[in-house]
């Protein structure tokens, strides 16, 4: 695909999506970007796959088509939606307490909490190395609904968010 304002992109898109492909361009030209990959998939079928940029911003080593990266809160978006999902069908409601739900989360402060202050990180149950949870090994789902079942906010629930 060339080079844009000293940028190199590569990949493709298929015909109606070049639009994507303008719009991953300003990533580097109008929003700071340093270096990324897009794809999308319709029914199993590449129709965007671009690249571009550095993979180090010091070094200019380049994005590659393979460059690897560390991805965090990925899931967020799709439970999210998984959520959203519940709620409209009645499965949860955002203003009930967690322990409605979880009767075990009901320990130490934490019986008044409700899923809209679970969610939107107000209960004050973030610091997971209060939780024992040192790294990314250790985060064993059943071990990790233990302990935060057991723990105990770290600030007034409601009145931070972290």
């Amino acid at each position: 695909m060339g080079i844009r304002n000293n940028v190199s992109v590569h990949g493709f898109v298929a015909s109606g999506f070049e639009s994507v492909k303008d719009e991953f361009i300003k990533n580097f030209t109008k929003r700071g970007e340093v270096g990324a990959a897009f794809s999308v998939y319709i029914n199993n079928e590449a129709v965007v796959d671009l690249w571009g940029g550095y993979r180090n911003r010091h070094t200019r080593a380049e994005w590659k088509e393979d460059t690897l990266v560390q991805v965090f809160s990925a899931t967020k978006g799709f439970a999210s939606l998984a959520l959203s999902l519940a709620q409209s069908r009645g499965y949860i409601n955002y203003d009930e307490k967690v322990c409605s739900y979880w009767p075990e989360f009901a320990q130490n402060g934490k019986e008044k909490i409700t899923v809209r202050q679970f969610l939107a990180h107000q209960a004050g149950l973030s610091p997971l190395n209060e939780l024992g949870i040192d790294t990314l090994e250790d985060l064993d789902t059943s071990r990790l609904s233990v302990s935060l079942a057991a723990s105990k906010p770290a600030w007034e629930i409601g009145k931070i968010q972290g």
